[in-house]
């Protein structure tokens, strides 16, 4: 808080390395979602968009050079705003380089939101002469890969304001529990990570029965 927008960028890119390390060593959960940049996020001021795309190639650089064992998934529309050809080729080498990494996802949501992820499969089931149904959708979406169910999701940075901002993981949500903290992303700790699962786990869940 007080500094820079890009200082905030910086400070939650280096919390989600934390995050994902102690989801998948210490908490042993297989699929972790984060959600880097929604699509409305690219509508903000050009520096700030650039800033961001600076620092997305930074950790894909780093992302290349590590050694921790998960499958790296980039979805989103990110490399529409992204003229820079060294950015596309580095996210291509990472989720080539960790694609036989089967025990932990790492899925990164980039210029996206859900909405758009359910045109873009419908359209292309239609180019196909393909009649959509639900499961021939979600067979089709950036997020074909993640379990069909989401379990838990935990929302940031919502102080006496608990919302979403954008279409989020619309079909796969049904059933989801909801976490929601008041703590920013850059401030939310593996700790609280840790607060967070707890919590699921004690919790009752009838699935809509």
């Amino acid at each position: 808080k007080g500094l820079p927008a890009i200082a905030g960028h910086r400070a939650g890119l280096a919390n989600g390395q934390n995050i994902a390390r102690f989801v998948f060593e210490e908490l042993k959960i297989p699929h972790l979602v984060v959600w880097g940049a929604s699509l409305k996020n690219f509508s903000r001021p050009e520096d700030q968009v650039s800033g961001v795309l600076y620092l997305f190639k930074l950790q894909l650089r780093q992302q290349l050079w590590r050694k921790e064992r998960a499958r790296v998934h980039i979805r989103g529309v990110w490399g529409e705003f992204c003229s820079d050809r060294a950015t596309h080729e580095m996210a291509d080498m990472v989720e080539k380089k960790t694609s036989h990494y089967q025990e932990h996802h790492l899925t990164v949501l980039f210029g996206y939101n859900s909405a758009l992820d359910i045109e873009q499969a419908t359209q292309q089931l239609h180019n196909k002469g393909i009649r959509p149904t639900m499961e021939l959708i979600r067979q089709h979406m950036w997020t074909a890969h993640l379990p069909k169910n989401v379990d838990l999701v935990v929302r940031t940075a919502v102080e006496g304001d608990p919302h979403d901002s954008e279409p989020f993981l619309s079909l796969e949500r049904e059933n989801s529990q909801l976490v929601n903290s008041a703590k920013c992303w850059p401030d939310f700790s593996a700790e609280d990570m840790r607060s967070a699962v707890v919590d699921f786990s004690s919790r009752e869940r009838r699935m809509g029965l």
